[in-house]
């Protein structure tokens, strides 16, 4: 018996949505890394997208991964950030590989001697705010990690903000095409991977048909979990996604009339998710506020009245789900 809301999840549904997504990339010749940090490393999430046939996967929080590690899930598991110094040593022992954009920390791992080369993809800042070598350092970084014993320069990577402008992608890409084109001609052979993400930038490639030249890797993580981008939008990120994956149940613990607007209390707050990224399924209920132990909804005249002990069901969005799999104080279900 569960306690408390209930996020009820749909594995199959997820396998289905990561199967259609990595076909739509094969077809354009690119490999895909799951990103996994939305479900906090959830093993049963990760063995759904596992079964399409995906191998890889990644996570910026070290815990996630060792939680994947213990239960035994097979496939490569990669770190999307420089570790702090006093988990260098643990990265080497739980990772295949990371995402990198500090020198030290390479020469670090390089020194720990891995038993298997540590694979690394290096990032680039193109003016995108985020993580990276500028484009005059990234040369030189290259060639010091190719000489490595114990590190594998695996590839170069690029990220955008989540608002990035559809002209600024395209310009971008096409300049990280151009840079890893370049850092291959210097080292001799091909890069591994050529990657980039997010699930907005995928989905402009997708609307406007724009193939970035030469890059090969996409790292992935909203799409393929709950079927839909970032935004609180119901149209499915690709033709087929399943958008339901994710469905989450509330009790309702007060009914009142306010103002001759019937009203209730619902078992949820701000403490538990992110309340703006909930919508009701029942077309007749609307959310009007929330507080830290609360949120409050409206039925609309004519609608039948929601009693206490009734269940309320919302779709959710990648902000109220991430917070979802992390609340202590919600309970989580699977169906296969």
């Amino acid at each position: 018996m569960s306690f408390g809301p209930l996020l009820k999840i749909e594995l199959q549904k997820i396998t289905h949505n990561a199967a259609i997504i990595r076909e739509a990339l094969r077809h354009n010749g690119h490999s895909l890394m799951v990103v996994v940090k939305s479900c906090c490393g959830d093993p049963n999430i990760v063995r759904a997208i596992a079964a399409a046939g995906i191998s890889q996967f990644g996570d910026s929080r070290m815990s996630n991964l060792e939680r994947l590690r213990e239960a035994n899930i097979e496939g490569e598991f990669w770190l999307l950030r420089s570790p702090a110094p006093d988990q260098r040593e643990r990265m080497v022992e739980l990772c295949n590989g990371s995402l990198q954009s500090d020198l030290d920390t390479i020469r670090k791992v390089e020194q720990l001697r891995p038993p298997a080369p540590h694979r690394v993809i290096l990032m680039l800042d193109l003016g995108t705010g985020r993580e990276g070598f500028q484009p005059n350092e990234l040369l030189r970084a290259c060639d010091e990690v190719e000489r490595m014993a114990h590190v594998e320069l695996y590839g170069l990577g690029i990220y955008f903000m989540h608002a990035s402008d559809p002209a600024f992608v395209e310009t971008t890409l096409g300049r990280f095409g151009e840079i890893c084109n370049e850092v291959e001609s210097a080292l001799g052979r091909v890069l591994k991977a050529k990657s980039f993400a997010t699930s907005l930038v995928y989905d402009h490639i997708l609307k406007s048909g724009f193939v970035p030249s030469g890059l090969n890797h996409l790292r992935l993580g909203t799409m393929p979990i709950i079927g839909r981008l970032t935004s609180v939008d119901d149209t499915p990120a690709l033709p087929g996604l399943a958008t339901d994956t994710a469905v989450l149940e509330i009790k309702v613990i007060q009914t009142k009339v306010l103002c001759d607007r019937p009203i209730a209390l619902l078992e949820i707050g701000n403490l538990d998710t992110d309340i703006r990224a909930l919508r009701p399924i029942q077309s007749d209920l609307r959310v009007i506020d929330s507080s830290s132990d609360h949120t409050i909804v409206e039925q609309t005249p004519g609608a039948t009245l929601l009693k206490v002990g009734d269940a309320v069901e919302f779709t959710v969005y990648y902000s109220s789900f991430v917070r979802l799999m992390s609340s202590p104080y919600v309970t989580r279900s699977y169906s296969v």
